[in-house]
């Protein structure tokens, strides 16, 4: 009878999954070319870090409330920690699409059971829209996960 490799634990599979999540998020590879609304959220964030005003936006030193804060901050503090750069705003969202993989894969072991959230997870990290605005830096990986 030949012989079966072991499963990996709930825990290392968690982990790897994050990891591989990790790989496609994170911005090793420079910073590649601005999406979206990115430069709005860049601008204002920056404004925030620089003028030392985290209530009031800015988009060319006018008052911008097109989006929500939440958003902002998380950029601007990614400024504050790492500089001024288009990798840097992409981390914060990055590290929210990571929680929110890691929430989602909590809820379905509380509903399922280990198999069910290690497959809700699979299923969330392996979603096109998840993985690119994971790498955007806007408010929506923020949203996305404190509505998970």
């Amino acid at each position: 009878m030949p012989r079966q490799a072991p499963a990996l634990s709930f825990g290392a599979s968690v982990a790897l999954l994050v990891v591989a999540l990790s790989a496609l998020l994170l911005p090793f590879g420079g910073p590649g070319s601005l999406d979206r609304a990115e430069p709005y959220f860049m601008y204002a964030g920056r404004a925030m870090v620089e003028q030392g005003d985290w209530l009031v936006p800015l988009y060319r030193d006018q008052p911008f409330f097109d989006k929500p804060i939440l958003g902002y901050w998380v950029i601007a503090l990614c400024f504050r920690l790492f500089g001024c750069s288009a990798e840097a705003a992409r981390i914060g969202p990055a590290l929210f699409a990571i929680l929110t993989l890691l929430v989602t894969i909590k809820l379905g072991a509380l509903v399922g059971g280990r198999r069910v959230g290690l497959f809700a997870g699979v299923a969330l990290a392996t979603t096109a829209p998840f993985v690119s605005f994971g790498r955007t830096a806007m408010a929506d990986m923020p949203m996305t996960f404190f509505s998970t």
